[in-house]
């Protein structure tokens, strides 16, 4: 059985199983306590820059995501970076930093054998990551700032 991790705060799970076939969830992501990780980075993906016209103007013109990938035993942790920008690049500077919850999507995958193998494997969108886990792929899209749907390929 899986226990939570203590590096992050609030996680909630929601999920959605229908006649034993594995259908869309969400994961919620909680806040990352330890900013300190670079050493254990295992992987790491940006994915496309994108015009956030919902962004107060004193954050950034611009967003753009990041995936990390760390190397923590026994399961591995992915982190999501939110960094802020504006034209050309100017003034970079990381506005939030959120952990997925890779537990709770075993879970939700019926895999119980710990510890298990992720990965990144591409950027698909501004907001959308192609990932493995252990033999499946998934798509994880970023539906607000502490959301993110899992979709079984």
């Amino acid at each position: 059985m899986f226990t939570k991790s203590s590096r992050m705060s609030g996680v909630i799970v929601l999920g959605l199983a229908v006649s034993g076939i594995e259908a869309q969830f969400t994961v919620r992501m909680g806040d990352r306590v330890d900013l300190d990780y670079g050493a254990i980075v295992a992987h790491f993906t940006a994915a496309p820059p994108f015009w956030d016209i919902s962004a107060p103007r004193d954050v950034g013109d611009r967003t753009r995501y990041r995936a990390v990938v760390l190397r923590t035993a026994p399961v591995p942790s992915l982190i999501i970076e939110v960094v802020a920008f504006r034209n050309e690049g100017c003034c970079s500077r990381l506005v939030a930093v959120r952990e997925v919850d890779l537990l709770a999507i075993a879970e939700q995958l019926g895999m119980d054998e710990e510890p298990f193998t992720f990965a990144l494997l591409k950027a698909a969108s501004p907001k959308r990551f192609t990932v493995r886990m252990n033999d499946r792929t998934l798509l994880l899209e970023l539906i607000d700032s502490h959301t993110v749907r899992v979709t079984p390929d």
